[in-house]
């Protein structure tokens, strides 16, 4: 995994974007995959600028910003991106199976992305291919340190497989003090627990003990604290079970 962070104030300075100084950071599991990144406009199609994401199989891994494709969010909110949506060009097959949220009212983002499965000759199959599953997160004015005093609780949400029924939420507790995160997420039938991650001195949220209900453990978390600790987001991931991999993002 890679962290990557971005001063808009230095993409401002080469032209990309807008007057805004804030630090974007996130991450992906797997940035073979998925990159995020600052992005500025690209053009009539993709207006938007700020916090993005780029499928490395799709315009050569061309990073947009998350909003600008708000208009396919389902009833949950969440974004839900494939090769077979009405009006894209057959030049979108690559876009793979894309499934993220935003934490509500933050420029802060998470979600999961898989490739389209193929058979032996390379035809699609119209689904997707779990061991490409990757887990991200990106969002802007993430914090440089947190307070040493106070606990706080965040209502968090997160992705797995989601299928449009299966949008997985809980309660985060962050106890400052401690530098403890603790929580879990659910949905009808499936039960993520983060474990007992660390909260460290520079924003960053760290942790090895994450599991799923009857499912894998010792799962790895790393996360971030967004505006003043505002909001978090993050992901969870699995040795050698990549289809069980969680992004997740919330708000006080």
């Amino acid at each position: 995994m890679k962290l990557q962070s971005i001063s808009l104030a230095v993409l401002l300075s080469i032209g990309l974007v807008g007057a805004a100084q804030a630090a974007i950071v996130g991450e992906s599991s797997d940035v073979s995959k998925i990159e995020v990144a600052a992005t500025g406009s690209l053009g009539p199609n993709h207006p938007n600028s700020g916090v993005g994401f780029g499928i490395q199989d799709f315009y050569n891994g061309a990073v947009v910003a998350f909003s600008g494709f708000n208009g396919y969010a389902d009833g949950n909110g969440v974004v839900r991106l494939n090769p077979y949506l009405p009006g894209l060009p057959p030049t979108h097959a690559a876009i793979g199976y894309a499934n993220y949220k935003q934490v509500p009212t933050q420029d802060v983002w998470f979600g999961e992305w898989n490739a389209e499965a193929k058979d032996a000759s390379g035809n699609r199959l119209g689904t997707v291919d779990p061991t490409t599953h990757t887990v991200y997160y990106n969002g802007k004015d993430a914090d440089t340190s947190v307070p040493s005093t106070g606990t706080a609780n965040y209502s968090v949400q997160g992705v797995n497989n989601y299928n449009g029924s299966n949008l997985l939420s809980g309660t985060f507790t962050a106890n400052f003090a401690t530098k403890q995160l603790t929580g879990s997420l659910s949905d009808s039938s499936r039960t993520f627990n983060l474990g007992t991650a660390t909260i460290n001195n520079d924003a960053t949220i760290s942790g090895s003990n994450a599991s799923w209900t009857g499912g894998p453990s010792g799962g790895t978390v790393s996360g971030q604290f967004y505006n003043s600790q505002t909001s978090l987001a993050g992901i969870a991931t699995f040795a050698g079970n990549r289809a069980s991999d969680v992004a997740f993002g919330g708000k006080k």
